[in-house]
């Protein structure tokens, strides 16, 4: 028995026996590298929503700051733990800033990782 081999058209792999155009394999690149920047972009998105959030906490705390110095004992207490609150936001913030601007910079990673090995 014979083992013959399959050299029917539909087989698009690089690397098989039925030769492809390197144009085809160009498309086939920019269109798997398409995929990473409309995750690119909603990390963007993100990463605004968050840096408006941390802005949002800042007006907050400047307004908690300036409250303190005009309130009384009781009113201080109060205040003092709202700060804390914000300050327990703000670092929550601050790591998913981090976060985020890793994801963005893996997600460049692996564009370029994968136009260089092309």
């Amino acid at each position: 028995m014979v083992v013959g081999i399959n050299l029917s058209p539909a087989t698009n792999m690089p690397g098989a026996i039925t030769p492809i155009i390197p144009l085809d394999m160009i498309a086939h690149i920019i269109q798997v590298a398409l995929t990473p920047v409309f995750l690119l972009s909603g990390i963007a998105t993100l990463l605004n929503v968050f840096s408006t959030r941390l802005a949002r906490v800042a007006d907050r705390v400047d307004q908690i700051t300036k409250g303190i110095e005009e309130a009384d004992a009781g009113e201080v207490a109060l205040l003092a733990a709202q700060l804390s609150h914000l300050r327990r936001r703000s670092l929550a913030l601050d790591a998913a800033v981090l976060l985020a601007a890793f994801g963005g910079a893996a997600t460049c990673a692996s564009v370029l990782t994968l136009f260089v090995g092309a």
